[in-house]
């Protein structure tokens, strides 16, 4: 203990003399920092107007191998879909740079990374600084508003990214799918910036007829394979980058220049690249390099020969999905309805096989699935990716959401339901018809009953009965020639009742469960199996069913021309 004791003894004057030499050091450092100047890094903010608004920009000298789109990326950290808005505000800011795809090393330019005060107008295609809160107008559902009323092309509407973004946006409401008039969603501003972004097949559709475009068959079936492939990375949320350049380092020993006009490269949010190849151009020792030194890269290499349903196929091989099945069809039920979807290839994203896509390859957009359906299955998971791959100049189907739904929704009983049919066939009839069924003037017996509902057919009179009539009373007024139907009101199933009156007017209908199909192309189409009649009349068809249908199915069947009934 003593030993202890004198060893701390020595120790205690050391630390007070280094706290006090360590104390006093501080003091004079600080002294000298109070009194020396101090550098300050100042950011270089240009700003400039942009429609209704301002836009703040940074002066950029481009660096070798830099484009417009890597810039953003890199030193803003931008989300794609901003990149792609300011892409456009770039253009705008650089009014002396004719094409802003095309930037060259060492040259100044303005990079845009903020906007303010432009705010979003009606049908303007403005773009909101912030999120713009909608009030749902009668017969608007999320599709309808979203083109109507902000001008964004389909292809952001669709994309799953677009429902996951306002659903977000929108924690309170229980469906997005299912909106009413008066109330209230938010469109958040990272969607609004997309309102006037184009795929490059539907910048061609826009552009002036008096515009010629001189190019050899080759180049345009190039552009045509390109865009593609665009068009399926755009359906994954992923990106294309085809302009610009890159330069792949090989480990010290030399470096490969890529021309991205030349090999786009496709990137999907899950980290995979492709590097394009069309004709075979790149060495094969050169796609060795690349994909060893670019990590989580492939390079798909397709001859000018090759169709666009192999091209596509050799894409969806290398794209890191789980499973994709060739010619598949998949089933799914909901609320009490069978969708059969068949395709060009069945893709499970991942293993825990919840995220379901099915792609098509379509020639034109009358192939192409209706917005609606669409955003219904959108909604349970289940995307439907349909690639155009056909010739410009296709003129695109009418959207069936112009139609006006034909829904009618009445109480199940089973008079009700007689009378509907009834009605329904346009069969003229009466309610509580007195009629003399037998009359015998020289026995001096007749027989009269009261007929719940009568009518006559093709020359031959009809009964219905709801009060149960005795059997032998029956049997008399058969005899004479009348056709007889008996129901209970009380005890018969709604169903049964449906189909005795369908079956005792001679009605020509499907059975339960009613099937209808969208034929879309030779590989692909969509079966919808509902519980309920499919009555066919004079004046089109129409649907009696007990399944309540989301608004999204009955604007389907209406652009079927379908008039649908629930019980």
């Amino acid at each position: 203990m003593k030993k202890r004791f004198r060893t701390a003894e020595k120790i205690l004057p050391i630390i007070i003399f280094s706290a006090f030499v360590t104390f006093f050091t501080q003091q004079i450092l600080a002294a000298q920092n109070a009194s020396e100047p101090h550098l300050v890094f100042k950011k270089s903010v240009v700003v400039k107007k942009y429609k209704d608004g301002q836009v703040y920009t940074e002066p950029h000298t481009v660096k070798k191998g830099e484009h417009l789109w890597k810039i953003l990326r890199e030193h803003y950290s931008l989300s794609n879909p901003k990149i792609a808005f300011y892409c456009k505000i770039a253009g705008a800011v650089n009014p002396e740079i004719k094409d802003i795809d095309k930037i060259y090393t060492n040259q100044n330019l303005l990079i845009p990374y903020h906007i303010k005060d432009i705010k979003a107008k009606h049908g303007s295609g403005a773009v909101p600084a912030a999120d713009v809160e909608h009030v749902v107008r009668e017969g608007e559902h999320l599709a309808k508003l979203l083109r109507d009323n902000y001008n964004l092309p389909e292809n952001v509407i669709f994309s799953r990214r677009t429902y996951r973004l306002i659903k977000e946006a929108n924690p309170e409401i229980e469906d997005i799918n299912e909106l009413y008039q008066g109330q209230k969603i938010i469109i958040p501003g990272e969607i609004m910036a997309l309102q006037d972004y184009l795929l490059p097949e539907e910048k061609i559709a826009k552009a002036s007829v008096n515009e010629t475009v001189t190019t050899d068959v080759s180049s345009q079936e190039e552009a045509r394979v390109k865009d593609m492939i665009s068009s399926f990375t755009c359906a994954f949320d992923g990106t294309d980058n085809r302009t610009g350049r890159d330069i792949l380092s090989i480990k010290g020993r030399g470096s490969v220049t890529l021309d991205y006009s030349k090999f786009p490269v496709y990137e999907f949010p899950w980290g995979k690249k492709i590097l394009f190849d069309y004709g075979s151009r790149l060495p094969s020792g050169i796609k060795e390099v690349i994909t060893s030194e670019w990590e989580n890269a492939e390079v798909v290499a397709v001859k000018e020969k090759d169709d666009m349903e192999s091209i596509l196929g050799k894409v969806l091989d290398v794209c890191g999905f789980f499973k994709v099945e060739k010619d598949g069809e998949y089933i799914v039920n909901r609320d009490n309805i069978q969708i059969s979807i068949s395709g060009n290839w069945i893709v499970f994203k991942d293993n825990m096989l919840k995220n379901i896509f099915v792609v098509t390859l379509v020639e034109n957009e009358e192939e192409t699935i209706s917005p609606e359906l669409n955003s219904y299955f959108s909604s349970m998971g289940l995307n439907i990716v349909d690639v155009t791959s056909g010739k410009a100049g296709q003129e695109k189907k009418k959207p069936g959401y112009d139609k006006k739904i034909e829904y009618q929704k009445i109480q199940a009983e089973p008079i009700i339901l007689t009378d509907l049919i009834l009605d329904i066939l346009s069969q003229k009839h009466y309610k509580d018809h007195s009629t003399k069924i037998f009359q015998n003037i020289y026995s001096g017996f007749s027989l009269e009953v009261m007929a719940d509902r009568m009518f006559e057919k093709d020359g031959a009179k009809y009964m219905i009965d709801f009060h149960s009539l005795p059997g032998k009373i029956c049997e008399i007024i058969s005899d004479q020639g009348f056709h007889m139907l008996q129901i209970d009101p009380q005890g018969d199933e709604f169903t049964s009742v449906v189909k005795e009156v369908l079956d005792f007017c001679g009605a020509t209908y499907g059975s339960s469960p009613a099937e209808f199909q969208y034929d879309r192309g030779k590989k692909s189409n969509i079966k919808l199996k509902i519980p309920g009649f499919l009555i066919e009349t004079g004046s089109g068809d129409v649907l009696l069913t007990q399944v309540g249908l989301s608004e999204l199915i009955l604007q389907f069947l209406t652009e079927m021309d379908v008039k649908i009934i629930q019980f």
